[in-house]
């Protein structure tokens, strides 16, 4: 696997009768969507950064325990929807050997890493202080807006994926479009034979109609 940035992602349960929290899983590179499996005995959680998911056991000998779900994805998996015969994940970025993902190219070089976060930082800081006593357009946009999702855009390849997986991890389907027409995918929902596709960049939500069988 490509190297990766610093793992500080965690997959935490909440328990509404004590109050309490507890670490399912750490170590991941960048948490995020959920899916619980039809007998709730095992769960799964994209990974982004690492262009995977990954298998936590609820119930049973394996209770505890976490293993790759897939891996080796085209793309960062999000958001992820599910219901008894699978999960939809959306690839938010496409990864391939000619887009390689930012983090990782950077990821060997900490240092590097941190003088581009703290100069971003410093960049902001006058339009932040600007901003605390008189606010205007420039430094609202730069204190809100800069380095955000719409302006680094460029950096992501055209290409939109979203794959269908079963419950054992095996892909049964995938959708691609490379036409622009929709954002960065982040989330996608099937309702009745309609695949409806959520972005963090585009302000509607898109749709496929999905035939069935398919």
């Amino acid at each position: 696997m490509t190297a990766l940035p610093n793992p500080s992602g965690r997959l935490i349960h909440y328990s509404r009768a004590t109050g309490k929290t507890k670490v399912l899983l750490d170590k991941i590179f960048f948490a995020n969507g959920v899916a619980l499996s039809p007998s709730e005995d095992f769960l799964v959680v994209s990974d982004t950064f690492a262009a995977r998911l990954i298998k936590v056991w609820l119930k049973g000998d394996k209770k505890g325990r976490n293993e790759v779900f897939i891996d080796g994805l085209p793309g960062t998996p999000d958001n992820l929807s599910f219901d008894n015969d699978g999960i939809w994940v959306a690839l938010a970025s496409a990864i391939d050997e000619k887009n390689p993902m930012p983090a990782h190219l950077l990821a060997s070089f900490p240092l590097i890493r941190k003088f581009l976060a703290r100069l971003l930082e410093l960049i902001k800081l006058p339009f932040s202080f600007v901003e605390s006593f008189y606010p205007n357009s420039l430094t609202q946009f730069v204190c809100r807006e800069f380095m955000s999702m719409d302006m680094i855009m460029f950096l992501i390849p055209p290409r939109r994926t979203i794959i269908r997986l079963d419950w054992d991890g095996n892909i049964v389907k995938s959708l691609h479009g490379s036409d622009n027409s929709a954002g960065s995918v982040t989330h996608a929902l099937l309702v009745d034979d309609e695949l409806y596709m959520g972005s963090v960049t585009s302000k509607f939500i898109a749709r496929v109609k999905i035939a069935k069988g398919d």
